[in-house]
C-alpha cells in the first residue's frame, strides 16, 4: 500500500547498505538495525511511564476527591471498571507497538529472482514477504503534494495492480532539498531497474536522475530576486494603460523571437496575457512553452509550478 506521511529528514528514505551482482539490500532510514530497535524500545518505555504517571495522577485525584467530598461515584460506570478499561486499552496499545515493525529491509535477490521485504519488531522477531521479479510491473518515482508541501515518493507497482511505497522523502518547501530528494530517488529507481534487467533508456530523458538540476544557494537567491522583479513588473502592467500593456506584450514577443528557449520570458508573457481579455488560450500556450522549457532545463520545481498554473487557467 502506498502511504505518505510527514517524517524527519531521511527517516523514511531507503539507504543502500549492500550491493553485489547477486544482491541489493536497502534499509528504511539511516539508523542501523540494533540502534533503531534500541531507540524504539527506549521510546516505548518512556511513553509507557508517561501514560502510567498520568493514569496514577488521575486515579489519585479521583480517590482524593472521593474522600474529601464523600462521593462514591463520579462516572456513569464504577471506578474499578473505568480504570480497568484504561489499563486494558494501554495493554492493547503496548502489544500493538511491540509487534509493529520498527526496522525494514528490502532485498533484491538475483539468485532466487525475488524481492524480499523483512520487517523487524521490538522483540527482534521478523516478518517476511516475497515478490517474484516476474510479478513486478514498474518502479516509479513521483512528486506528491500536500497543500503547499511536497515530498518525493519511490513506489513499486505489481502486475496485479497493487502499489507499495518503498521510500519517501520528508516534506520540504526548499527548492534545493526537493531537487536533491528527487534526484536521489530517481538514482535508486534506476539502480533497481538495472538490477532487474530493465532498460533505463526507455525512461524519458526528463524523468531520469541526470535531468534533475540541483541549484546552488546563490542561484536560488537570484531566482527569488527575479520572481520579485517579475511580480513588480506584472503589478505595474496591471495598473498601466492599455497601450502600455500592449507595448509590454510586444516587447516580450520581441525577446522570444530573439531567444525562444528562455522559459522566464514565456512565463512573463503568460502572466501578462492572463491580465488581458480574450487572451486566455494564448496565456495557456505561453505557460505550456514555459513548462516544457523548464523541464528541459531540469528545473522540475518551476515546471511543476507552470503545470499547476495551466490547470488553474483551464478551469
Amino acid at each position: 500500500m502506498r502511504v505518505r506521511q510527514p517524517c524527519a529528514d531521511h527517516e523514511l528514505e531507503l539507504q543502500l547498505i549492500h550491493e553485489s551482482p547477486l544482491e541489493l539490500t536497502f534499509q528504511k532510514g539511516n539508523i542501523p538495525q540494533l540502534i533503531a530497535i534500541k531507540t524504539a524500545r527506549k521510546n516505548l518505555l518512556v511513553n509507557t511511564i508517561k501514560i502510567g504517571a498520568v493514569i496514577l495522577f488521575l486515579f489519585g485525584g479521583f480517590i482524593y476527591q472521593s474522600i474529601l467530598h464523600g462521593i462514591k461515584q463520579l462516572l456513569p460506570i464504577s471506578n474499578l471498571q473505568f480504570f480497568a478499561l484504561i489499563a486494558v486499552l494501554l495493554l492493547i496499545s503496548l502489544i500493538y507497538v511491540m509487534f509493529s515493525p520498527c526496522f525494514l529491509l528490502w532485498i533484491f535477490d538475483q539468485t532466487n529472482k525475488q524481492l524480499v521485504e523483512i520487517k523487524t519488531n521490538l522483540l527482534a522477531k521478523q516478518q517476511k514477504r516475497t515478490f517474484k521479479f516476474s510479478e513486478i510491473e514498474a518502479i516509479n518515482v513521483q512528486e506528491d503534494y500536500d497543500d503547499s508541501f511536497q515530498c518525493t515518493e519511490l513506489y513499486l507497482v505489481l502486475k496485479s495492480g497493487k502499489e507499495f511505497t518503498l521510500s519517501q522523502s520528508s516534506y520540504s518547501l526548499k527548492t534545493r532539498n526537493k531537487a536533491i530528494a528527487l534526484k536521489y530517488h530517481r538514482e535508486i529507481a534506476e539502480k533497481m531497474r538495472s538490477f532487474l534487467g530493465w532498460d533505463n533508456e526507455a525512461i524519458p530523458i526528463n524523468e531520469r536522475a541526470e535531468a534533475v538540476y540541483i541549484p546552488t544557494e546563490e542561484e536560488i537567491k537570484q531566482d527569488i530576486e527575479s520572481n520579485l522583479k517579475m511580480v513588480k513588473e506584472t503589478l505595474g502592467t496591471l495598473f498601466s494603460s492599455k497601450a502600455k500593456k500592449q507595448e509590454k506584450i510586444q516587447e516580450l514577443h520581441s525577446q522570444i523571437n530573439q531567444d525562444p528557449s528562455n522559459p522566464e520570458t514565456w512565463e512573463s508573457l503568460a502572466m501578462i496575457l492572463g491580465l488581458q481579455r480574450n487572451t486566455l488560450q494564448e496565456c495557456i500556450d505561453a505557460f505550456v512553452q514555459a513548462e516544457s522549457l523548464y523541464r528541459q532545463r531540469g528545473d522540475i520545481d518551476k515546471a511543476n509550478k507552470m503545470e499547476e498554473l495551466i490547470k488553474r487557467a483551464k478551469n
